[in-house]
């Protein structure tokens, strides 16, 4: 198959996001447009938005035939991105967030890898090739948090949690709806499983610059990680 004609779902998970939506979204959709992946439709994943982001996605929806607006009423990112996966048809799946914090241009590397063969593909901000620009607290945060995640589990992936990843429709059929999270932890637990299941996965290095302001509670957050980690290695026991 030609990558003309390979089909990519682009999801892009949203809450409250009207002052970047636009802009953004229109970003990813002009740099589709130029890239060599022609096939292709952009999905913004409203998450129960109470802003103007309803109005925003429904503006772009009904000007561009490759962007849709898909309102998902229950509140969960990992809820939202499973929902837009499992109702859409494509060859591949891929989702990023809507800050753009990972460079696009890192963006077909993450693609070509899923046609190379791979099932799960994710960015990496800690590879020695990756750049990064972050606050030191959230990169302490974030390197602790993977290196628990390697305590519990043998794993060679070592950025979990990065919002820039892609699947092949393998695990859209056969893993996805085993994704039992529906919050920020759906990252480690789809890789996670995709390592059990013995399906490939891998990372690519990527630019990232990360808001030094950041709507999740980093701390909560990371506890609410190991709950989730004791939970999944009990579960995978089993």
């Amino acid at each position: 198959m030609s990558v003309k004609n390979i089909k990519i779902l682009v999801t892009i998970p949203i809450y409250n996001e009207e002052k970047i939506l636009e802009k953004n979204v229109l970003r990813v959709y002009k740099f589709m447009k130029k890239s060599e992946f022609k096939n292709f439709v952009i999905i913004i994943a409203n998450n129960g938005s109470t802003d103007n982001s309803s109005k925003i996605a429904n503006k772009l929806s009904d000007k561009f035939d490759n962007i849709k607006h898909a309102l998902i009423k229950r509140k969960g990112r990992g809820f939202a991105i499973k929902a837009v996966w499992l109702k859409e048809k494509a060859d591949i799946y891929a989702y990023m967030d809507v800050d753009l914090a990972s460079n696009l241009e890192s963006f077909p590397k993450l693609l070509k890898k899923i046609i190379a063969g791979y099932d799960i593909v994710t960015g990496s901000r800690h590879l020695k090739k990756s750049k990064i620009k972050r606050s030191l607290h959230r990169e302490i945060c974030s390197r602790g948090y993977n290196l628990l995640v390697r305590a519990f589990f043998d794993t060679k992936i070592c950025d979990m949690q990065c919002g820039f990843k892609a699947i092949n429709y393998k695990i859209r059929n056969e893993l996805l709806a085993k994704v039992e999270d529906n919050e920020w932890f759906f990252d480690t637990e789809l890789i996670l499983l995709g390592e059990h299941n013995r399906y490939k996965v891998t990372e690519i290095p990527i630019i990232w610059t990360g808001n030094l302001e950041t709507k999740v509670e980093i701390i909560k957050t990371i506890i609410d990680y190991i709950k989730d980690l004791i939970k999944l290695k009990k579960r995978l026991k089993k």
